[in-house]
C-alpha cells in the first residue's frame, strides 16, 4: 500500500467514525401515551414533534400522524405510524412542529365540548366525540390542575375542555 492509499483509507476511516458518532448522539424519539386513549406524541428531548392517534370515525379505522394540526400520513398500523415519524425525523423530511398551530387545533376541537355544569369555580365538561368527562377547574393556581384531561396534566397546556369552559363564560357574560 503506497503512502497516499494509506492516507486515504486513514481519512475514510476517520469520517466513518465521525459519521458513527453523529449517529449515535442524535437524540432518540420517545412515543408517549399521553392519556391511555392511543393519543401519542412522538418526543425529542422532551420537545413534541409530532402526534399518532388512530381515527375511528370512518367505516375504517386508521392511524394519523399530524403535525401541528395537520395530518401528513395515514396508516393501517400503529408500527406503520412511528416508522414514518423516524424515518420523516431522520431524513430531515418531517415539518417543524409548532405550538400556536397546536393551540389553534385545540380552539377548534373545543367546540366538540359540551359544559354540562357548574359547581362554584368548577365545571363539568364532556366531550362529544369520545363522550369523556372532566372537570375543569379554570381558576386553579396550577396550571396542571386546571383539568383532569392528560393534555394539561402532563404537559401543563390549555387544553381545548378549557378552552371550551372559556367560550362557555364568554357567551354568559
Amino acid at each position: 500500500m503506497t503512502n497516499i492509499q494509506a492516507i486515504a483509507q486513514l481519512e475514510l476511516d476517520q469520517h466513518i467514525e465521525e459519521q458513527a458518532q453523529e449517529l449515535t448522539s442524535q437524540a432518540e424519539i420517545q412515543f408517549i401515551d399521553i392519556d391511555g386513549f392511543y393519543n401519542i406524541e412522538a418526543q425529542v428531548n422532551s420537545q413534541v414533534i409530532a402526534q399518532i392517534s388512530i381515527n375511528t370515525s370512518q367505516k375504517f379505522s386508521y392511524w394519523e400522524v399530524e403535525v401541528s394540526g395537520v395530518t401528513v400520513h395515514r396508516c393501517n398500523e400503529l408500527s406503520e405510524a412511528r416508522d414514518f415519524v423516524k424515518t420523516s425525523y431522520t431524513n430531515g423530511t418531517l415539518p417543524l412542529h409548532k405550538e400556536k398551530a397546536a393551540l389553534s387545533n385545540r380552539e377548534e376541537k373545543a367546540a366538540a365540548v359540551e359544559v354540562l355544569e357548574q359547581h362554584g369555580d368548577e365545571y363539568l365538561v364532556r366531550n362529544c366525540e369520545n363522550d369523556h368527562h372532566y372537570v375543569v377547574r379554570p381558576l386553579h393556581p396550577d396550571t396542571q390542575h386546571r383539568c383532569e384531561c392528560a393534555d394539561c396534566y402532563f404537559r401543563g397546556v390549555t387544553c381545548k375542555h378549557q378552552i371550551a369552559v372559556s367560550n362557555f363564560l364568554s357567551k354568559v357574560a
